[in-house]
């Protein structure tokens, strides 16, 4: 006689978006929506016709209290622009709920020791949303890294090029406020990849600046991270017309060199659902070019990205205690880092690292 191992059946996790601007309603809601592991049950947004006719079955807040005093509610996803990710993620944290908090994680490292503390005394899950960790290129980077087929790294160069000459001011990323500019916008990103692929550097150096006339705050930066032997190059720009690698990786037997962006952001402006079958393929022209001692240039095709794995990760960290793949104390140590990049751009000189703790 067979016996067929029974499933366990999926409890949804019970969850409230707040913010339905740009990240809300298009990095997260749709996961959410089409996830079986996640219930997406209230939104807190000035654009209520918007979100009603994207989530007809999702509610509609009017202020904060209606998702804090919900206690049907068991995790808040926290999409408001950065300077109030502190308030608004203590606030739920304080009233019993997990929170999936949006890059960057605070704007100062204090308020992310601070929010780390709360998680840890309310003894619920404070989770950050590192989605480029789940990008096809990167994945591919990590699978080329770890064949050793480069051999060891000397120098790995990380880009996000964009051509916006003009600064809109109704964009709250282009005022004057905490937490806005391009370095808190794509740095986390792009810092925290790096983190991933070789921990934590010996020194840091940036040149952050404002490129575009009427910028008035930074819309472009290039940082560098000291290995013992290596170097990592991360830039961010708003006047790249015509845009360079977004990975240029040399190393003793070779280099790996890709262009193109991942494909899921542009999706997911366009109002797509992440439910196909070849969501997260990224087009043949763009696959990446291994050129290695001795062998012939091999085109490397994309892994597969899947922003849902993030979701699928801290949903088995809430209802089955697995360990979070993105954790609060590494989003902590890219703030701190983050904080001495603008140090270092200030005194225009190389932070030596070693006699620092980036904890």
């Amino acid at each position: 006689m067979k016996y067929q191992k029974k499933s366990v059946p999926v409890l949804p996790l019970r969850t409230a978006i707040i913010g339905f601007g740009l990240s809300g309603k298009a990095f997260h809601a749709p996961f959410l929506f089409s996830s079986k592991k996640f219930t997406l049950v209230k939104i807190l947004t000035t654009r209520t016709e918007e979100a009603k006719a994207a989530y007809p079955s999702a509610e509609v807040a009017e202020t904060l209290s209606e998702i804090l005093l919900d206690k049907s509610i068991e995790a808040v996803v926290v999409t408001s622009p950065n300077e109030y990710h502190f308030p608004h993620a203590k606030a739920a944290l304080q009233n019993g709920k997990h929170v999936i908090l949006e890059k960057p994680f605070a704007v100062s490292s204090e308020d992310g020791k601070k929010l780390i503390a709360f998680a840890k005394k309310k003894k619920k899950v404070l989770a950050v949303y590192q989605n480029c960790r789940w990008h096809g290129d990167f994945l591919t980077v990590k699978k080329i890294i770890a064949s050793k087929a480069l051999g060891d790294i000397v120098d790995f160069e990380s880009h996000f090029d964009r051509y916006r000459p003009e600064a809109e001011k109704k964009k709250w990323r282009n005022q004057d406020r905490p937490g806005s500019g391009v370095l808190f916008d794509l740095g986390p990103h792009l810092i925290d990849q790096a983190l991933v692929l070789f921990g934590d550097p010996e020194g840091i150096f940036a040149d952050i600046r404002l490129a575009r006339k009427k910028a008035t705050v930074d819309d472009t930066f290039e940082i560098k991270l000291y290995y013992k032997t290596m170097r990592v190059t991360l830039k961010a720009g708003v006047l790249v017309k015509e845009a360079g690698a977004r990975f240029a990786i040399h190393g003793t037997k070779g280099s790996f060199v890709k262009f193109g962006i991942d494909p899921q952001e542009a999706a997911l402006r366009a109002g797509l659902m992440p439910t196909s079958k070849s969501w997260g393929s990224d087009a043949k022209e763009w696959f990446g070019v291994l050129n290695t001692e001795g062998k012939p240039k091999k085109v490397i095709p994309t892994e597969r990205g899947n922003y849902m794995g993030f979701f699928d990760n801290v949903y088995e960290a809430i209802r089955n205690n697995k360990e979070l793949e993105v954790t609060p104390q590494q989003a902590l140590k890219n703030i701190r880092l983050i904080e001495l990049a603008f140090k270092s751009s200030d005194m225009k000189r190389v932070i030596n690292l070693k006699t620092i703790n980036l904890k």
